[in-house]
Parts: structure tokens; sequence; C-alpha cells
């Protein structure tokens, strides 16, 4: 029972097995998690509105006659954000979050092809280190039967000696593959926060899908890399703050009521502010939101011809590979 349970502790790990530990405990990967959690509520509280006002007076009216009548009052204020302008920053608000999950998706991609590299390369050394070994098992055999062809003179000191060379030779690279081994170990746990056993071992998987044909669906796969999706939202975001920008000029609205007992009766007052100022103090805010669009625009533009081009010299190696 105990060595079953330490196997299965130390090993061996598959690369779904590995993903799936980096998935849960990689710190990059709770960092991201952690900014989208952050975008959700920043968004949430952007779409909390003021509370409103409450007011309430109360005293006495000294009239010439000497009465002291009671007079009270009470009444609300509520100030609102300009509408258009509130539904132009909450359609940004909901973009950031887009951006959040697209960038999410992006962390998760990037530590997943690291991890793989270090997988293959841990991998690869495994294999070296294997055939050295297996060279120096066979050196060591070599060099008894000549140290003993030697003690009996059907052999030369000089062949033992060129053997020991050789064997301390092989000894040398066995080292230095051992070493990549500990440093490619190293790598691979820190992408899984150290949730590994010093001495793990990882199994071959050297499985192998072929592409479909793709040339068919290049738009989709432009359209659907993470890359162009992040600077597609963040167009989305630039624009809606553009045309919250151009509404700005009216600063919000206010609601107010009032209810009132005086000497001469019960007095009811609603009203309804806007808020525009004298002087247009937003040129400069606007003409920055243009060109913060123009240069989304152009971003998005840029990274779908880049991803374009890219995609077609991967697809062409792969053809040639395969």
């Amino acid at each position: 029972g105990l060595s079953m349970a330490s196997e299965t502790a130390n090993g061996p790990y598959d690369l779904a097995k590995l993903i799936k530990l980096a998935t849960d405990n990689n710190l990059v990967l709770k960092i991201s998690s952690l900014e989208k959690r952050i975008a959700v509520e920043e968004y949430k509280e952007s779409r909390a509105l003021p509370n409103p006002e409450m007011e309430y007076a109360a005293g006495k009216f000294i009239a010439p006659n000497g009465e002291k009548p009671s007079i009270w009052g009470t009444g609300f204020k509520w100030s609102i954000p300009n509408p258009l302008e509130r539904h132009f920053m909450l359609k940004a608000g909901r973009a950031d979050v887009k951006r959040a999950e697209i960038q999410q998706d992006i962390e998760h991609r990037e530590v997943i092809k690291e991890l793989k590299h270090h997988y293959y390369k841990l991998r690869f050394f495994s294999k070296v280190k294997a055939f050295w070994q297996e060279k120096l098992d066979r050196l060591q055999q070599v060099y008894k039967i000549t140290k003993a062809k030697v003690e009996i003179g059907e052999s030369k000191e000089i062949d033992a000696l060129r053997s020991s060379v050789e064997i301390q030779k092989t000894k040398t690279h066995l080292f230095q593959e051992e070493k990549h081994i500990i440093a490619e170990k190293t790598a691979l746990n820190e992408f899984l926060n150290y949730t590994l056993p010093k001495d793990f071992n990882v199994a071959d998987d050297y499985r192998f899908a072929p592409l479909p044909p793709l040339e068919n669906d290049l738009k989709k796969l432009i359209d659907f890399s993470p890359k162009v999706r992040l600077t597609g939202a963040q167009l989305k975001r630039e624009t809606a703050g553009l045309k919250a920008a151009r509404y700005s000029i009216i600063e919000g609205i206010e609601l107010s009521g009032e209810y009132e007992k005086e000497p001469e009766g019960k007095k009811w007052k609603i009203g309804v502010g806007i808020s525009i100022p004298l002087f247009n103090q937003k040129g400069a805010t606007i003409r920055k939101a243009k060109l913060m669009k123009e240069k989304a625009a152009l971003e998005s533009d840029h990274v779908k011809k880049h991803f374009f081009a890219d995609l077609q010299r991967i697809m062409g190696d792969i053809r040639v590979l395969e």
C-alpha cells in the first residue's frame, strides 16, 4: 500500500495531469483570474446610481398677532448622471470585462505553451540521459573485459586506458544531462506552484493529431484568435468611450420634490434640473477619445494582418513536416 501511494504521488505525470495542475495552481493564472473578477466588480460598481437625499425640517413661526403655529417641511433630491453618457460608459465597462476574460484566456494559453515546452525538453533530456547511461554500462563491460585481457597478456595497458578515458567522457555527458533534467524539473514545478514532489516523474506523451484542412477557414481562425478578439474588445471600448465623451457636456440631471406645511397652507414643489455648463470644456476630452479609437482601430487591423501572416507561415511549415 505504501509503495503504491508513493508511486501515485511521484508520478508518472502525463501531460493532461500537468495541464490540470497548472490550471489549478499556476500563480499567473490565479492573478489573471483575480483581475477578471476585479473588472466584473468595477463594472457592477459603475452601474450603481447615487443615493437620493431626504431632508426634513420643523420649527415654530411667530405671527404678528403673537401666535406660534408649527411649520415643517420634507423633501428629496436625487442627482443622476446623464443617461446617454452613462449608457455608453456602461458599454465601455462591459468591454473591459470582456477584455479581462480574453486576457485570462491568453494567459492560460501562454502558461500551457511554456508548460509543454519544459515538458518536452524534460522528456528529451531524459531520453538523452538514457542513451548515455546505456553507453556507460557497455563501456564499463568493455573495460572489465579489456582489463582482464591485460592481466593475462592478451591486450595492452593502453587499451584499458582508452576505455577508462571513454568512461570518464561518458560520465561527464551523463552529469550534464542530469543537470539539464534538474533544471527542467525545477522550471516545470515552478509553473505548478511547486505542487509536485521533488522526485516526481513524467510519462511519455508524444501524441500528435494532424491538422485538418484549415486553408478554407482562415477568416474564422482569425476572428477566433484571442489576441484579435482582445484588440476587437479594446476597439469597442474606445468607441463607446468616444460616444460617452460626446454626450458628457450635460453633466447630470437633478430631480427634487418638497412638501411643506406653512401658516398659509400646505405646498407641493416638484422640479427637474439639468446642469449645462456655460462653456464647453470637453473639447480636449473628445479629441483624446477620437485618437484612442483611431489607435485601437489601427492596432486591431495590425494584429489581424500579423496573425494572418503567421498562420500561413505556420501551416506551411506543418504541411512540409507532415
